[in-house]
């Protein structure tokens, strides 16, 4: 118990000042009566009543004492001291966004609801003047709160906390913890349900992980669903969380059509199922049909959707290296003076050029190559280059390489004004960019392949065989996605898509401009539809992490190193100024009371 400022005592002169207001009020003046017998019996009987009843007549003087003595007391600051806290002046929750803490719990709720509500008791036993920071942990760690202070907010962002379904990286998340926490005594509380420690620890500050759910669990669910494309089979791994063999239902859809449903034997473990006579397809989707504490392994689909090879033409004068990079990639290559001389084109077709060709004859994808001045693209004349090419932005075109390596001595500019994304610049100066013309979609490398050593780099043909599939986009599918991944796509067709879930609810709406696409952090169906072309539709499936497909809980644990015993002792102030400001104010009312009642002294 203690003072904060003991110096707002010096404030109790005002109560010397009260009592000498009461001291030196105007007294009475004496007056000749006839008679003082009424007084008398007054007198006495004042002096028969009791004194509480007596000191009513002061009782307007003792509350405005009262109400300054504990105004006095409040602005000194009186508090005492609270050890009894949870260590750390920084206090980190990181909590675990994972699929699997949607598994259910002998007490009927799922994992994650019971951590938030474990966090939200420690909410309560921390001290105002401690920091506190959440994180929501999956592939990375999300702050949901960064040292915060209002004890309500906090509660509030905790509530409305929903699963981020990637399998929790808790080495990033302790990563960030260690660069937030510079020289500050930290404590670490982990809500998960199967964080272990496997390594040697050499963490410099306390954690105590609280990991929910049973070791022993019960469910069944399906790890892997394989297709084969040379033959009519599939075959399914199925992994069984429990100690006995159970049979279970499977069944299977192809493009949404009910196939077939078998019952299985399942021992404990892994097993390896075979589906004979599966047709052909597009859409394959099977189901475990038997409820467990964790549904969401219960379903798993397969796409097996044809791809058309694309056919190269390579028209004009192009550098051998290149026609010969073209036919070790592609088997359907065609080769030509001019576009006019190619009959009958395929639709489905990449055009190679370095000749001035008409676009309006063309409409395909395009990657040209600057060997000449001027031509579609408008190229300038030849620039000598002084620095190395680098990559100036995130491409698939790039992967597996390094552009950096490659010398190039001259390149050229498109002076069309275009809309352009540069993918590879030198000085400033553009060597690869990527736009459209119209609606042709093209890749330009703006220098001669002789002014350069690229044909010797062991990326040159992987950039031409990945330009090649970006432009063709022949895909029917955007494939397999984890939970809120990103990936640069490519649309069939300009406009806008909506991204609809396999129940009809829209989840959001994408721009064909827009290339770096993020899956749905839900587990599910989706397709992604043209608003102007329902025709136009391309399926993805965001899948159940693999480590996601198993529930079994591990034991909680504490671990790191303790705090220093100065930390240990750390104490906090608990300060009563509110109670005793709030007590006067009281008071003050009880006074204004007496008053109005006409209590006088």
């Amino acid at each position: 118990m203690g003072v904060i400022a003991p110096w707002f005592l010096t404030t109790s002169i005002f109560l010397v000042g009260l009592i000498a207001i009461y001291m030196f009020k105007k007294q009475y003046e004496d007056h000749i009566v006839s008679s003082d017998l009424f007084w008398r019996e007054a007198l006495n009987e004042w002096q028969a009543t009791k004194w509480w009843h007596r000191l009513q007549r002061h009782l307007l003087f003792y509350l405005q004492f009262l109400i300054i003595l504990l105004l006095v007391i409040g602005l000194s600051r009186p508090y005492f001291e609270n050890t009894e806290h949870i260590e750390g002046e920084h206090i980190f929750i990181l909590l675990d966004g994972s699929a699997s803490m949607l598994a259910y719990t002998e007490q009927g709720n799922t994992r994650f609801d019971e951590a938030k509500d474990e966090v939200m008791n420690l909410l309560e036993q921390v001290h105002k003047d401690q920091f506190v920071s959440v994180l929501l942990v999956g592939n990375t760690a999300e702050p949901i709160v960064l040292q915060g202070e209002n004890s309500r907010m906090m509660r509030q962002s905790v509530e409305e906390l929903t699963p981020n379904y990637e399998t929790a990286n808790f080495d990033y998340a302790f990563s960030f913890v260690e660069a937030v926490a510079k020289e500050q005594d930290i404590s670490v509380h982990i809500y998960s349900d199967r964080f272990t420690i496997e390594a040697e620890d050499e963490r410099t500050y306390p954690y105590y992980v609280s990991n929910f759910g049973e070791e022993e669990v019960d469910n069944i669910g399906l790890v892997n669903f394989v297709l084969m494309d040379s033959e009519e089979k599939a075959y399914i791994e199925v992994y069984n969380e429990n100690n006995k063999s159970f049979e279970v239902p499977i069944q299977l859809r192809v493009d949404g059509e009910l196939l077939d449903e078998q019952m299985y034997t399942v021992e404990p473990g892994a097993s390896y199922l075979e589906l004979e006579s599966v047709p052909s397809g597009e859409k394959y989707e099977l189901s475990l049909l038997r409820e467990d504490q964790f549904s969401l392994d219960n379903t798993f689909i397969s796409f097996r959707y044809p791809s058309a090879e694309p056919t190269i033409y390579a028209i004009g004068d192009l550098s051998p290296f290149v026609l010969q990079t073209l036919n070790i990639l592609h088997a359907d290559v065609v080769s030509a003076d001019k576009w006019t001389d190619i009959l009958d084109p395929d639709p489905n077709a990449v055009i190679v050029t370095d000749s001035d060709i008409l676009l309006e004859e063309i409409n395909r994808p395009i990657i040209f190559i600057a060997t000449h001045q001027a031509g579609p693209l408008q190229y300038s004349k030849k620039e000598v280059l002084s620095l190395k090419p680098e990559q100036s932005f995130e491409s698939t075109l790039f992967n597996f390489q390094n552009i950096s390596e490659v010398y190039i001595s001259e390149a050229r500019q498109i002076e069309n004004e275009l809309d352009t994304e540069v993918l590879v610049k030198s000085d400033e100066i553009p060597l690869i960019e990527k736009g459209q013309l119209g609606q042709v979609p093209f890749i330009s490398i703006n220098f001669d392949i002789h002014d350069s050593d690229w044909p010797l780099h062991y990326g040159f043909p992987i950039f031409f065989y990945q330009a090649i599939e970006e432009l063709a986009n022949n895909e029917a599918m955007l494939g397999y996605f984890e939970p809120s991944e990103h990936r640069e796509i490519r649309y069939p067709d300009v406009g806008q898509y909506d991204l609809i879930h396999e129940s009809g609810k829209v989840v959001t709406t994408l721009s064909s401009d827009q290339r770096e696409f993020q899956a749905p952090k839900e587990p599910g169906y989706y397709e992604l539809v043209h608003e102007q072309d329902d025709t136009i539709r391309l399926p993805l499936y965001v899948t159940l992490p693999t480590d996601e497909r198993t529930v079994q809980a591990f034991p909680s644990f504490e671990g790191g190193e303790t705090l220093s015993e100065q930390a240990k002792e750390q104490s906090f102030q608990n300060d009563l100024l509110f109670w005793f400001v709030l007590l006067a104010f009281i008071i003050l009312f009880v006074e204004w009371e007496v008053y109005r009642r006409e209590y006088r002294i």
